[in-house]
């Protein structure tokens, strides 16, 4: 029942963050991924990960969620100012 609400939790957090954006398929991926993450971390610490429909366990997700789009974002962001995409012709240039 844990992962029904962290796939739950998780996409709702992506979802929320990529209103503005092209990829919002993407970051509920990474939303979701993101939420199991930080479920499975603070399980691993002997503290509760997300366990029912409740705040904490919202907030352990959204967390979890969050740091793994933001580092997606900035990957992304890395990788197509360092021109390794445009070279390979995966995003087209901008002029």
């Amino acid at each position: 029942m844990d992962i029904i609400f962290q796939i739950i939790f998780g996409g709702f957090t992506g979802w929320m963050l990529s209103k503005r954006t092209q990829i919002s398929v993407l970051y509920v991926i990474f939303g979701v991924s993101g939420a199991m993450f930080s479920s499975l971390l603070m399980n691993v610490l002997n503290l509760p990960g997300v366990y029912g429909y409740n705040v904490y366990s919202f907030f352990v997700a959204m967390s979890g969620a969050v740091c793994i789009i933001l580092a997606g974002h900035f990957f992304y962001s890395f990788l197509r100012r360092s021109n390794f995409l445009t070279e390979r012709r995966l995003v087209p240039r901008e002029n």
